[in-house]
């Protein structure tokens, strides 16, 4: 409504309002209900500027008082005690309006200072990412180099150094990508379409072939439905699951993990169940903060970011996500696509 009229129009609108309860007021003995009428005018100038609705208000209280001698004559005992507080009403009304509305503007303002910090951040965070990225690499290349030509002439106790300089450079290049694609998922362009889970589940299962094969899993997937949703997106979410499915096993026990989906009304669920290590249901939460482990590294290699990543992405399609696990049973990573 205010981005329609103009200021002068919600002026002019207020003051005939104003003037036909003035002419209506001061002709019939309506004294009780007439009084509290020219609030109505104020209430109208309340979505233009402030001094339009001061103006308002002071012409709403003279009015309010003018009618009075101009009535028919009646007891007008009712009236000493409705003007006053009609009077007060109107600038109760002027008081809570404006205070609301520059409330409502200081928490706009804020909103857009977040929402450009916000963007100001995950531009840094990239250039930052990618800029260490390309220096990784060079690093690791290096590395690779002297594992490669000239383990002869170093020696046992620096190669020993080499390889742990080369696998935490690994480990470091792992975590800028992910902070890369977790930066990403906002910035990267939302490609909404027909997306059969199936096929999806399919070229998850190929990635993964080789730690499939290495720990003898076993995977159980159920026929999926089509949803509409980015496909590379969706694919990470099914990626991540699985990975930590596989990864998250019992020692000694055959890892198990069925994967099943179905369709309701209003959205699709998913989940993907294993019978691995499980987990306290009071970390439900934390496990999908950025950088969140429960298991050491040395135990349980990973970034710490792939939950953090598929809740993002999850979250974005209007979707949401979560656990359910007990300590030594197994754990069922549940999501959610809108239909």
């Amino acid at each position: 409504m205010r981005g329609t009229l103009s200021e002068s129009r919600f002026f002019v609108i207020g003051l005939i309002i104003a003037l036909i309860i003035f002419a209506i007021d001061s002709s019939t003995p309506s004294g009780y209900a007439g009084s509290f009428l020219y609030i109505l005018p104020v209430f109208i100038c309340l979505w233009a500027k402030d001094r339009t609705v001061y103006l308002m208000a002071a012409i709403a209280t003279v009015l309010t008082i003018l009618a009075v001698p101009l009535q028919p004559v009646q007891d007008q005992s009712a009236d000493l005690f409705n003007r006053p507080i009609a009077v007060i009403g109107i600038w109760i009304v002027v008081v809570l309006g404006v205070q609301r509305r520059k409330a409502e503007n200081e928490a706009q303002r804020h909103a857009h200072d977040l929402i450009r910090s916000h963007d100001d951040l995950q531009r840094i965070t990239y250039v930052v990412s990618h800029g260490l990225q390309e220096l990784l690499n060079s690093i690791n290349r290096n590395l690779m180099l002297v594992e490669e030509n000239y383990q002869d002439e170093v020696g046992p106790y620096a190669m020993k150094n080499v390889h742990q300089a080369s696998d935490s450079g690994r480990r470091m290049s792992e975590l800028i990508n992910d902070v890369l694609d977790y930066t990403g998922i906002d910035a990267a362009i939302f490609k909404l379409a027909a997306v059969d889970m199936n096929a999806v589940v399919a070229e998850v299962l190929k990635d993964l072939e080789v730690p499939i094969r290495d720990r003898k899993a076993e995977v159980q997937v159920d026929k999926l439905p089509t949803i509409l949703a980015d496909e590379e997106q969706i694919t990470r979410v099914i990626n991540n699951l699985l990975s930590n499915a596989i990864k998250f096993y019992r020692p000694g026990e055959r890892p198990k993990v069925h994967i099943s989906g179905m369709a309701n009304p209003e959205e699709y669920v998913f989940s993907v169940r294993d019978n691995g290590i499980g987990l306290e249901m009071k970390d439900a939460e934390r496990i999908f903060y950025m950088f969140n482990r429960l298991r050491p590294e040395e135990e349980y290699p990973g970034t710490g970011l792939g939950l953090a990543i598929s809740r993002k992405i999850v979250e974005r399609h209007g979707g949401r996500i979560w656990v359910e696990s007990e300590p030594g049973k197994g754990t069922t990573f549940y999501f959610t696509i809108p239909a």
